[in-house]
């Protein structure tokens, strides 16, 4: 399932839980009173909010009773925040039903990463998030026929007219529930600051299968105010600056990864990387070898708390492959992990100081090496950090793989780091294991 389509469902399910009790979300009527106010309509919920430089939105809806003579509930939240191209988007789905979900996604530039569970790390790729993949909270506040004003109140910073109305206000369907709210239009604007519903359940049901209160809220806050979204700290940025050979094919940008298929020789991709990094920040005590170099060749560079390896190897097809990965070297314990508040409570965990091999997506017959971090798996490869040496990594492979039936190919060592390649059947897998300030960076990859 695509992931577009995944999360309408998602928001379809919330638009069932709201019409099965009978409140309709379908906007399109103006309240009267906002419009002789002159404050604009709310037959568009989101009016407003494309003007505003930045500004953080949340909705939550709940919904609690019973279903089918059985207890019932669901709790939905989203968080959104926008500034400067940039947008921190959340959606939090509990309840009794077997439909909980996480997601969070983070546009930065040309670059989306996401979350799909509160302890996984992100996924990051080169592009834009796909059509229904991210939702305006606006956009499910039920439409009113009309309210009455209550006065001018400031609320989050904002100048704001506040507004209250009952079902008699609403498009419900029969038979209809109680139902009272309030609501806040931005004097400046005309978009809504903050909304409150609440609806009880009918008093006569008939054949309604859902028997519950729903309690609605939405409340905009650091309007213009809201600081650039930072990536949380344990997501590798997907490496758009990083520069490709210009005959590169199959580029490929992810979290931590730039990798690509090129025609030219390992000597020039030496000579592109060992003239353009340095101008971005990036240092390296290597010194490529004269004359021709031998395959896989590996470079290590540094940029403060960042690493970046540049692997060159020859390709199952004609040419080479070059992957670069980025890494970040282990921070200290009690270091922050997020340089941004936004969304709130819903940033994702810092992931266990330790990888599980379950996760890796390695085979059984191919070991993790114990007490890794930071992994970034990319399918066939993965690449993780370890603070033990390149010896003591390279030793354990060699006493653990021919254990579990593998052949040592070929073993060589390239300005401090250790290259091993396996062979088994007709399978053949190769380990890099590369040192950079005190810690060693390993990356496993799959034929």
């Amino acid at each position: 399932m695509k992931i577009g389509q995944k999360y309408i469902i998602i928001i379809i399910l919330i638009l069932v839980a709201a019409l099965t009790l009978g409140c309709s979300l379908l906007s399109g009527l103006p309240i009267p009173g906002l419009n002789q106010a002159g404050n604009g309509s709310f037959s568009d919920p989101a009016a407003g909010l494309k003007d505003l430089k930045s500004f953080h939105a949340t909705f939550q809806q709940d919904v609690i009773g019973t279903l089918d003579g059985k207890p019932y509930e669901k709790h939905t939240t989203l968080e959104i925040g926008r500034t400067a191209g940039q947008v921190d988007f959340s959606r939090t789905l509990a309840g009794t039903e077997d439909t909980a979900s996480y997601f969070h996604l983070i546009t930065s530039g040309q670059a989306v990463y996401r979350w799909y569970a509160l302890d996984q790390g992100c996924q990051g790729e080169a592009g834009q998030p796909a059509d229904g993949e991210m939702l305006e909270p606006a956009l499910l506040l039920p439409a009113l026929n009309g309210a009455t004003k209550v006065g001018s109140e400031t609320v989050n910073q904002v100048p704001a007219v506040h507004y209250t109305f009952t079902q008699a206000d609403m498009k419900l369907a029969d038979p209809k529930p109680e139902a009272n709210g309030e609501i806040w239009i931005a004097e400046n604007g005309g978009f809504v600051v903050k909304y409150r519903l609440s609806i009880k359940p009918v008093s006569n049901p008939g054949k309604e299968k859902v028997q519950a209160s729903q309690e609605w809220s939405y409340e905009v806050s650091r309007v213009n105010a809201l600081e650039p979204i930072q990536l949380p700290e344990e997501c590798l940025p997907v490496p758009l600056d990083i520069p490709t050979m210009q005959d590169a094919r199959e580029v490929n940008r992810s979290s931590g990864l730039l990798s690509y298929v090129t025609d030219s020789t390992a000597e020039q991709v030496v000579g592109l990387y060992s003239k353009a990094l340095p101008g971005m920040g990036w240092t390296t005590k290597d010194t490529p070898p004269s004359g021709e170099l031998k395959l896989p060749y590996v470079m290590s560079f540094n940029n403060g708390a960042d690493g970046l390896s540049v692997n060159i190897d020859k390709s199952d097809q004609a040419g080479l492959d070059v992957d670069v990965y980025l890494y970040r070297f282990p921070q200290k314990a009690g270091s922050s992990t997020h340089a941004t508040e936004t969304p709130g409570a819903t940033q994702p965990k810092k992931p266990a100081a330790t990888v599980n091999p379950a996760l890796s997506g390695l085979p059984d017959d191919i070991p993790l090496y114990p007490g890794v971090t930071d992994m970034i798996n990319m399918g066939t490869s993965i690449r993780v950090i370890s603070t033990d040496t390149v010896d003591a990594i390279g030793n354990f492979y060699k006493e653990k793989m021919p254990t579990l039936g593998w052949t040592l190919f070929n073993e060589q060592k390239s300005n401090d780091a250790e290259i091993l390649i396996w062979q088994k059947e007709e399978r053949t897998i190769s380990i890099m294991v590369s040192p950079s300030n005190g810690v060693s960076f390993i990356a496993i990859a799959q034929q």
